[in-house]
């Protein structure tokens, strides 16, 4: 398999406020954002985390939170976990990310993402 944790992703209304709250607070640092709906911060140590911005259901619940792996053979990836028993959705392509998700009986969720620039077999 070629996954790699990448970070643990929170729901939230306002990404800037979480964000600035935790760089605020607890020094973590801003690695990358994406306009106004993701903020990724390392936080002191090494661990990462994001906030992507998202409203809230009808049903008034929040999405629980994603622990999120990178991987540079996501098809495959999806195959190989598959045929371990964890019972993932089909792969979902677009322009600006590739990735599929699992749901254990608790409602925790895993999602494997490839970038759809890196080379790999399945591009």
């Amino acid at each position: 398999m070629t996954t790699k944790f990448s970070e643990f992703v929170f729901f939230v209304s306002d990404p800037e406020s979480a964000a600035t709250l935790m760089k605020n607070s607890l020094n973590c640092v801003e690695l990358e954002r994406f306009g106004d709906s993701w903020i990724l911060l390392e936080a002191p140590g090494g661990g990462r985390f994001g906030y992507m911005k998202y409203q809230i259901q009808n049903d008034g619940v929040w999405p629980n939170p994603i622990m999120a792996f990178n991987s540079t053979t996501i098809e495959a990836d999806v195959e190989e976990l598959k045929s371990r028993g964890l019972h993932f959705s089909p792969v979902k392509k677009s322009e600006t990310m590739w990735d599929a998700t699992y749901t254990d009986a608790h409602g925790n969720r895993l999602l494997i993402w490839q970038d759809p620039n890196q080379n790999s077999p399945e591009k």
